[in-house]
């Protein structure tokens, strides 16, 4: 249908402002939940793990745009990659607020060497500062100055980044008993794949046509 493979400018306009009212729904549940008291004695800890949550969800949702957009062929998805990248940090951002917070740790640099010493924490850490690299040089004019191919490698980051994160959710989940890090590290897995696979296609029919098959 027209209506998916091409939609008018101001149906992609409402559906991107629709989005970001989606993607603040977490936070708006935080504060709410915060304001009213239902999260109890542990408001913060329920903080760090539900932005710690979010962040990951959004990265799956990165890495699922362009997948979705080869299946479907609705090119106007790649305006849309940028979107939950963006929401991927600033949720990340707030999960290592809320964790520092929780730390009430005066001397900084006693905490970072605490995060440098554990894998959990690291791992959670090295993810967040590729995220902050990726939001900083997603704009149009980090894209013009750094060139296409330039900028193509370093955003691969983001599959670095999502298995970073997949680790580090492992490590602080998998004790608890959850057997949802299992679940996300299949999707993960999942996503990847899809692109790997999709380049071997590509370079297959590439081969062929040079070979004039």
């Amino acid at each position: 249908m027209k209506l998916f493979s091409d939609p008018p400018a101001k149906h992609l306009k409402v559906l991107r402002m629709a989005l970001h009212l989606v993607a603040l729904l977490p936070l708006v549940h935080l504060l709410i939940g915060n304001l009213t008291g239902s999260f109890g004695d542990d408001a913060l800890r329920t903080v760090l793990w539900e932005t710690g949550d979010w962040s990951l969800y959004f990265l799956c949702i990165t890495l699922a745009v362009t997948p979705l957009r080869r299946l479907t062929r609705w090119n106007w998805l790649v305006s849309y990659r940028r979107l939950p990248g963006v929401y991927a940090f600033f949720y990340g951002v707030l999960h290592f607020g809320a964790y520092l917070w929780l730390s009430r740790s005066a001397d900084l640099l006693q905490l970072f060497q605490k995060i440098l010493t554990s894998k959990a924490l690291v791992t959670g850490f090295v993810c967040l500062m590729i995220l902050i690299l990726l939001t900083v040089t997603s704009t149009r004019g980090m894209f013009k100055r750094l060139g296409v191919k330039a900028w193509q490698n370093l955003h691969r980051l983001t599959y670095f980044a999502a298995v970073l994160a997949v680790i580090h959710y492992w490590l602080e989940v998998s004790r608890y008993g959850s057997t949802r890090p299992l679940w996300i590290g299949a999707i993960v897995a999942l996503l990847l794949l899809f692109r790997v696979g999709w380049s071997f296609y590509e370079d297959y029919w590439r081969l062929r046509e040079d070979r004039g098959v």
